[in-house]
């Protein structure tokens, strides 16, 4: 019964901070290129996984595809997902209540094991939707997080 009212007030406790805690700024930042776009989120490390999962998500917060894609900075929640059935220590990507993407499964174990089930907010950068050749680029979430040396994740 305890556990269950813990699990319970934590993941109330998560709502609340990602409904309060979460922003996206669209477009591209005063003077800057998609190339110089593209370098300061590759310049963040830690990259997110399972983008593709959550297309409409992204789209929802970013917006369709255009010719010249689309940059934005985030405060982005961390929430340990406790109900997945593939990886215990599961971390999920939320921004705006909208799960983005998660951890990888390295990432995410050592996430939970320096935060256990605490939710934090962090700042990262989605980018993506522009015409790649005669496809569309998917959007791309990395976060301003560091858990390892060097860039975590090169995803």
């Amino acid at each position: 019964m305890m556990i269950t009212l813990f699990i319970a007030a934590l993941v109330l406790l998560a709502a609340l901070l990602i409904r309060h805690g979460m922003r996206v700024n669209r477009g591209l930042p005063s003077r800057m290129d998609k190339d110089a776009a593209y370098r300061a989120y590759r310049a963040l490390p830690l990259g997110v996984v399972g983008e593709s999962f959550h297309r409409d998500n992204l789209v929802q917060l970013m917006g369709t595809h255009n010719e010249a894609g689309s940059y934005a900075t985030i405060e982005a929640g961390l929430v340990p997902d406790l109900t997945n059935p593939h990886d215990p220590n599961a971390v999920n990507v939320v921004v705006q209540d909208l799960v983005v993407g998660h951890l990888s499964s390295p990432a995410a174990k050592k996430y939970r094991k320096r935060y256990g089930l605490e939710t934090i907010i962090v700042p990262g950068a989605i980018v993506g939707g522009f015409k790649k050749g005669r496809a569309w680029a998917d959007y791309g979430v990395r976060l301003d997080l560091q858990l390892y040396g060097g860039n975590d994740n090169d995803s």
